[in-house]
Protein backbone atom coordinates (compact mmCIF):
# COMPACT_ATOMS: atom_id res chain seq x y z
CA UNK A 1 0.00 0.00 0.00
CA UNK A 2 1.38 3.92 -1.17
CA UNK A 3 1.31 5.73 1.66
CA UNK A 4 0.02 9.46 0.69
CA UNK A 5 0.02 12.72 2.49
CA UNK A 6 -3.69 12.18 3.35
CA UNK A 7 -3.22 8.20 4.37
CA UNK A 8 -0.23 9.52 7.00
CA UNK A 9 -1.84 12.21 8.33
CA UNK A 10 -5.22 9.98 9.22
CA UNK A 11 -2.94 7.58 9.97
CA UNK A 12 -1.35 10.13 12.34
CA UNK A 13 -4.29 11.26 14.11
CA UNK A 14 -5.75 8.24 14.93
CA UNK A 15 -1.72 7.08 16.51
CA UNK A 16 -2.63 10.39 18.41
CA UNK A 17 -6.27 9.08 19.69
CA UNK A 18 -4.89 5.64 20.70
CA UNK A 19 -4.40 6.04 24.65
CA UNK A 20 -1.53 3.52 24.34
CA UNK A 21 0.76 6.65 22.40
CA UNK A 22 1.42 9.71 23.85
CA UNK A 23 -0.17 12.82 22.42
CA UNK A 24 1.38 15.18 20.25
CA UNK A 25 2.23 17.82 23.29
CA UNK A 26 3.95 15.46 25.08
CA UNK A 27 6.11 14.01 22.20
CA UNK A 28 7.27 17.68 21.87
CA UNK A 29 8.17 18.50 25.55
CA UNK A 30 9.93 15.14 24.94
CA UNK A 31 12.17 16.38 22.17
CA UNK A 32 12.41 19.99 23.83
CA UNK A 33 13.90 18.84 27.21
CA UNK A 34 16.51 16.04 24.76
CA UNK A 35 17.41 19.14 23.15
CA UNK A 36 18.23 21.08 26.21
CA UNK A 37 20.26 17.89 27.57
CA UNK A 38 18.38 17.06 30.48
CA UNK A 39 16.62 13.97 31.29
CA UNK A 40 13.06 14.56 31.76
CA UNK A 41 12.00 14.25 35.74
CA UNK A 42 9.53 11.52 36.85
CA UNK A 43 6.01 12.31 37.19
CA UNK A 44 3.29 11.27 39.48
CA UNK A 45 0.34 9.47 37.74
CA UNK A 46 -1.81 12.39 39.04
CA UNK A 47 0.00 14.92 36.95
CA UNK A 48 -0.49 12.75 33.91
CA UNK A 49 -3.08 13.85 32.15
CA UNK A 50 -5.65 11.31 31.33
CA UNK A 51 -5.23 10.92 27.72
CA UNK A 52 -1.66 10.72 27.91
CA UNK A 53 -2.35 7.50 30.34
CA UNK A 54 -1.50 4.09 29.10
CA UNK A 55 -3.69 2.35 31.68
CA UNK A 56 -6.19 4.18 33.87
CA UNK A 57 -6.05 5.11 37.64
CA UNK A 58 -7.77 1.59 38.78
CA UNK A 59 -5.29 -0.56 36.85
CA UNK A 60 -2.37 1.27 38.10
CA UNK A 61 -3.78 1.23 41.68
CA UNK A 62 -4.28 -3.21 41.13
CA UNK A 63 -0.71 -2.75 39.69
CA UNK A 64 0.78 -1.68 42.79
CA UNK A 65 -1.40 -3.59 45.17
CA UNK A 66 -0.14 -6.84 43.56
CA UNK A 67 3.65 -6.30 43.01
CA UNK A 68 5.42 -8.50 45.19
CA UNK A 69 6.94 -7.28 48.64
CA UNK A 70 10.06 -7.77 47.19
CA UNK A 71 10.01 -5.03 44.49
CA UNK A 72 9.20 -2.91 47.06
CA UNK A 73 11.98 -4.06 49.55
CA UNK A 74 15.33 -2.47 49.62
CA UNK A 75 18.32 -3.92 47.51
CA UNK A 76 20.50 -6.01 49.80
CA UNK A 77 23.70 -4.15 50.68
CA UNK A 78 27.01 -4.41 49.18
CA UNK A 79 29.43 -6.97 51.86
CA UNK A 80 33.21 -6.47 52.10
CA UNK A 81 35.25 -9.19 51.57
CA UNK A 82 36.11 -9.46 55.01
CA UNK A 83 32.19 -10.21 55.77
CA UNK A 84 32.03 -12.40 52.80
CA UNK A 85 34.80 -14.54 53.99
CA UNK A 86 33.72 -14.43 57.73
CA UNK A 87 33.07 -17.86 58.80
CA UNK A 88 28.89 -17.67 59.19
CA UNK A 89 29.90 -14.91 55.81
CA UNK A 90 27.62 -15.97 52.89
CA UNK A 91 30.56 -16.87 50.94
CA UNK A 92 31.97 -20.03 52.57
CA UNK A 93 29.34 -22.53 52.08
CA UNK A 94 28.50 -21.27 48.33
CA UNK A 95 31.74 -21.46 47.07
CA UNK A 96 33.21 -24.74 48.52
CA UNK A 97 29.85 -25.94 47.46
CA UNK A 98 30.22 -25.20 43.81
CA UNK A 99 34.08 -26.15 43.90
CA UNK A 100 32.56 -29.16 45.12
CA UNK A 101 30.30 -29.62 42.61
CA UNK A 102 32.66 -29.10 40.19
CA UNK A 103 35.10 -31.65 41.59
CA UNK A 104 33.63 -34.16 41.89
CA UNK A 105 31.81 -34.36 38.68
CA UNK A 106 35.44 -33.32 36.77
CA UNK A 107 36.97 -35.81 39.64
CA UNK A 108 34.41 -39.16 38.53
CA UNK A 109 34.77 -38.03 35.05
CA UNK A 110 38.54 -38.28 35.08
CA UNK A 111 38.71 -41.38 36.90
CA UNK A 112 36.14 -43.26 34.94
CA UNK A 113 38.27 -41.80 31.91
CA UNK A 114 41.73 -42.68 32.48
CA UNK A 115 41.32 -45.30 35.65
CA UNK A 116 43.31 -42.69 38.27
CA UNK A 117 42.71 -42.11 41.65
CA UNK A 118 42.11 -38.33 42.35
CA UNK A 119 45.49 -37.98 44.37
CA UNK A 120 47.50 -38.70 41.14
CA UNK A 121 45.32 -36.61 39.06
CA UNK A 122 45.77 -33.73 41.11
CA UNK A 123 49.38 -34.01 41.74
CA UNK A 124 49.80 -34.09 37.55
CA UNK A 125 47.58 -31.50 37.24
CA UNK A 126 48.25 -28.93 40.11
CA UNK A 127 48.60 -25.52 38.62
CA UNK A 128 45.12 -25.98 36.68
CA UNK A 129 43.29 -27.20 39.63
CA UNK A 130 44.58 -24.12 42.07
CA UNK A 131 43.62 -21.73 38.97
CA UNK A 132 40.20 -23.01 38.60
CA UNK A 133 39.46 -22.74 42.32
CA UNK A 134 41.06 -18.92 42.27
CA UNK A 135 38.56 -18.49 39.51
CA UNK A 136 35.40 -19.82 40.81
CA UNK A 137 36.21 -18.54 44.20
CA UNK A 138 36.30 -14.59 42.62
CA UNK A 139 33.58 -15.68 40.23
CA UNK A 140 31.45 -16.31 43.49
CA UNK A 141 32.74 -13.29 45.27
CA UNK A 142 31.76 -10.73 42.79
CA UNK A 143 27.92 -10.56 42.90
CA UNK A 144 28.26 -10.52 47.09
CA UNK A 145 30.95 -7.40 46.11
CA UNK A 146 28.10 -5.65 43.73
CA UNK A 147 25.43 -5.96 45.93
CA UNK A 148 23.34 -8.08 43.89
CA UNK A 149 20.52 -10.59 45.61
CA UNK A 150 21.41 -14.06 46.42
CA UNK A 151 18.10 -15.28 46.63
CA UNK A 152 17.73 -14.54 42.67
CA UNK A 153 15.63 -17.47 41.31
CA UNK A 154 16.31 -18.82 37.61
CA UNK A 155 14.34 -21.42 36.22
CA UNK A 156 15.44 -24.43 38.12
CA UNK A 157 18.19 -22.94 39.55
CA UNK A 158 16.85 -21.69 43.42
CA UNK A 159 19.27 -20.87 46.17
CA UNK A 160 17.76 -23.73 47.58
CA UNK A 161 18.70 -26.33 45.11
CA UNK A 162 22.22 -25.25 44.27
CA UNK A 163 22.85 -25.59 48.57
CA UNK A 164 21.04 -29.00 48.74
CA UNK A 165 23.36 -30.29 45.39
CA UNK A 166 26.60 -28.35 46.63
CA UNK A 167 26.03 -30.52 50.03
CA UNK A 168 25.70 -33.79 48.37
CA UNK A 169 28.44 -32.86 46.18
CA UNK A 170 30.81 -32.61 49.56
CA UNK A 171 29.47 -35.49 50.65
CA UNK A 172 29.91 -37.48 47.43
CA UNK A 173 33.89 -35.46 47.33
CA UNK A 174 35.08 -36.38 50.76
CA UNK A 175 33.37 -40.03 50.47
CA UNK A 176 35.55 -40.70 46.95
CA UNK A 177 38.67 -39.45 48.70
CA UNK A 178 38.40 -41.90 52.08
CA UNK A 179 37.39 -44.51 49.73
CA UNK A 180 40.82 -43.98 47.71
CA UNK A 181 42.86 -43.20 50.65
CA UNK A 182 41.72 -46.57 52.57
CA UNK A 183 41.51 -49.02 49.58
CA UNK A 184 44.42 -46.90 47.78
CA UNK A 185 43.04 -47.44 44.24
CA UNK A 186 40.34 -45.29 41.87
CA UNK A 187 36.73 -46.52 42.50
CA UNK A 188 36.60 -47.13 38.98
Amino acid sequence: MMMTKNTMQGAASSARASPLLPSKAASMRSVKVQAEGKAPAPRKLEEIPENERMFSTAQWNEAVAQAPAMLRAPPPKPVSVREAFAFSGPLPEKANGRLAMLGFVAAMGSEFATGQPVFTQFSEATGPVVATVVVFTIASLAPLLKGSNPATEVGPFTPQAELSNSRFAMVGMASLLAYEYFNGTALF
